[in-house]
């Protein structure tokens, strides 16, 4: 079968669509793992879909990341071949696709089986290169429809999809390259061999260091013999580290044990620089006499984490321009340089920059404008500079900002969107030469990429804004057409049953007084009772639309008000008895709750009297009538009437409240207008109740209604 794309509006209003999608642009944040489970709920729930399957590709294989079935969702559902399931369609033509019957075409795919598809929608996540990161489809059991509106929408969750799929990646790319790190870190004899790391030897009987290895002055400008004199040592560690640091390497030394740990210390330049210490034990039978050690300056590696942290923390969700600034400030303190900016492409020639955060030394600056020409900024954006260490405003002497702010040295990275375009550049500048170590080089990037991503969702957030605003618009002129349309045809309905029962009535006044005067002549007093009888059922037909119509213009009164329940109920039973006698049907009522009920008496009473009346119109001969009232819970009481007719099936439980559907009794000969039980649901709800109904084929029918208790005195 040859796949088709199918127009039809879907089950779940566009309004709620809507809703969730306003919920998307303003709340949909977190860990992509949060994200996966989000977007599978809110396709199922938008599109009325029984299951959404997110599936991440990797290799030949399908990983079901993220799994909705029936309003609850799974992470980590397993996988299965790509090829023999109709998404490696989806991966190859990079489009979505729609089947039916799809079980038939793909009958190795046992996903399809298990939740027993009929209908098949999938759509692909594009990378930057237009790869096919993931596929998500949804299933049906039943033929679904998905309209231009419904595939438009699934393909920008797509590209939601697909930066939340990159942005895993990336992030499971950092922990294992920070892992890597941690290890590295470890092995003391290449940490020892850089000159941040001091040697160390602290004698424990005279509690002198007896050794300084000649990287302290480098590390933290002291000279070795500064560190002889006595507690030069805690002196100089930071204020709010003293304390708990001594008492630690003391305590651990006094133990015997080897250890480490992190603390910071004020350099001769009144720096902070973190320190971490790795000491070993050295003991005797009388105890530990000596202490080896290594400091190391962890400096970089904590302006790192920090960064690392601050990105992972910064909100971008609500204002993006305060992302930006806590960026360019988080920049500066990582590089320790004087200047950081992030600028988008200004025009459609791309000759021009327009910065968008900029922080100059201690404070932020006001954006401005440049021309790339000329600059290291264009050569960033085509990718084929990455760093200036020095002399940047030599190098570029047409760049006359450089000049300016006395710029030496430049590192930038470019911001690419997921679909590979360059929209700008985020840089940091110095007015020293720039010297990129391994721990901070790749932060620059980490920034760019996370700027670029947020740019790339921003874009999306607002093109989805502009849709719901658009559609928005659309959905309030069609209801207000709809209202203006159900107004008229009310008005019409009124109208017309006034005018049609004034001469009804005329009709059966004058057939009466025919009648009286046939007493005499039988055959023709059997045709008078016929138009009697039948304009009797018009007239009634006519009340029932009036009422009808008074309901849905809004203009019937309800007086609700606490009402004694027993009284309605025992009075509309008397009046309906005659006619069960008639068919010999009995009645049975038991009386179990509170008495009192909020609701409009006469309404309910003409209510109770409908429901009397069709459980015997619609009831065996010598059936029987069962009313129960009873308190169903704090607040409710509940009316059951149940009858012993012949039941209904589901396709007329489905009808049962619709106006003019009497369900096949039209040909029973039963009379009846199909109005009334309209009327009985639409009363029940305005005066604050519900009505149910359950039913069985040859077992009769339960209607029940809930009306509020009357508060007890």
């Amino acid at each position: 079968m040859v796949p088709t794309t199918i127009e039809a509006d879907t089950t779940v209003s566009s309004g709620e669509r809507l809703k969730k999608l306003a919920e998307l642009s303003l709340t949909l944040t977190g860990e992509p793992a949060s994200i996966f489970r989000r977007i599978a709920q809110m396709i199922g729930e938008m599109l009325d879909v029984r299951v959404v399957c997110l599936s991440e590709i990797r290799g030949d294989e399908l990983y079901f990341i993220s799994v909705y079935v029936d309003g609850k969702v799974m992470l980590d559902a397993g996988h299965c071949p790509l090829s023999i399931t109709p998404c490696a369609t989806v991966e190859s033509t990079k489009d979505l696709r729609i089947y039916e019957r799809v079980i038939e075409l793909f009958p190795e795919a046992t996903f399809l089986k298990e939740h027993h598809a009929h209908s098949y929608c999938g759509f692909p996540a594009l990378d930057a290169n237009a790869e096919v990161l993931a596929v998500t489809c949804l299933l049906d059991d039943k033929p679904h429809e998905f309209s231009q509106e419904d595939q438009d929408l699934l393909r920008i969750f797509g590209q939601r999809i697909a930066f939340e799929i990159e942005r895993k990646r990336q992030l499971d790319a950092q922990l294992k390259a920070e892992q890597v790190l941690m290890k590295r870190e470890q092995h003391y004899r290449h940490l020892v061999e850089t000159a941040h790391a001091i040697p160390w030897t602290f004698d424990m009987r005279t509690m002198r260091f007896t050794y300084v290895g000649p990287q302290a002055e480098a590390v933290l400008g002291y000279l070795a013999n500064d560190w002889y004199g006595d507690d030069f040592w805690p002196e100089h560690i930071h204020p709010e580290d003293r304390d708990w640091a001594v008492k630690f390497c003391m305590t651990s030394a006094a133990n015997c044990e080897d250890h480490d740990f992190e603390y910071r210390m004020i350099a001769a330049d009144g720096r902070v620089v973190w320190i971490r210490d790795s000491v070993n034990v050295l003991a005797d039978e009388n105890g530990p006499y000596e202490l080896h050690g290594f400091m190391f300056d962890v400096t970089e590696r904590k302006d790192v984490e920090k960064a690392h942290n601050s990105l992972a923390e910064i909100d971008a969700s609500n204002d993006i321009q305060e992302f930006y600034r806590l960026c360019v400030l988080s920049l500066a303190q990582v590089y320790g340089c004087q200047y950081a900016f992030i600028g988008l492409i200004a025009d459609d020639a791309r000759s021009r920059v327009k910065t968008q955060a900029v922080w100059a030394g201690s404070e932020f600056a006001d954006n401005f404008e440049y021309e790339l020409e000329g600059t290291p900024c264009a050569e960033i954006l085509e990718q084929t500079l990455e760093i200036v260490p020095k002399d940047a405003a030599e190098k570029y002497p047409d760049d006359v900002l450089l000049a300016e702010m006395g710029v030496d040295s430049y590192f930038g990275a470019p911001l690419v969107t997921s679909d590979g375009d360059t929209i700008g550049l985020v840089s940091v500048m110095d007015t020293k030469a720039m010297e990129l170590t391994p721990w901070i080089h790749p932060v620059l990037g980490m920034f760019a990429n996370r700027i670029a991503a947020e740019v790339d969702r921003h874009h999306t957030m607002e093109e989805l804004e502009h849709r719901v605003e658009e559609r928005t618009g659309h959905l309030v002129e069609a209801r207000e057409e709809a209202l203006r349309a159900n107004s008229a045809k009310s008005e019409f309905l009124s109208r017309m049953s006034h005018e049609l029962r004034t001469p009804l009535n005329a009709v059966i006044g004058f057939a009466q007084l025919l009648a009286m005067r046939l007493d005499e002549q039988p055959e023709h007093l059997e045709s008078v009772s016929e138009i009697i009888e039948g304009g009797e059922h018009l007239l009634k037909l006519i009340e029932e639309v009036l009422d009808l119509s008074r309901i849905e213009m809004g203009t019937i009164m309800i007086q609700s008000e606490p009402i004694d329940i027993s009284t309605v109920i025992t009075e509309s039973l008397r009046f309906i008895r005659p006619q069960a006698e008639q068919r010999g049907i009995s009645i049975e009522y038991t009386n179990k709750g509170p008495t009192m009920v909020v609701a409009d008496k006469v309404r309910l009473k003409e209510i109770l009297l409908n429901l009397f009346s069709n459980a015997v119109k619609y009831n065996n001969d010598k059936g029987k009538i069962i009313v129960e009232y009873a308190k169903h819970d704090q607040s409710t009481a509940r009316i059951d009437v149940r009858d012993t007719g012949p039941g209904l099936d589901s396709e007329q439980l489905s009808m049962l409240f619709e106006p003019f559907s009497r369900l096949g009794a039209e040909y029973s000969g039963i009379e009846g207008t199909g109005i009334g039980l309209s009327i009985v649901k639409k009363l029940v709800e305005l005066m604050g109740g519900e009505i149910t109904v359950d039913s069985m084929v040859g077992r009769g029918t339960n209607f029940s209604i809930h009306l509020p208790l009357a508060a007890q005195a």
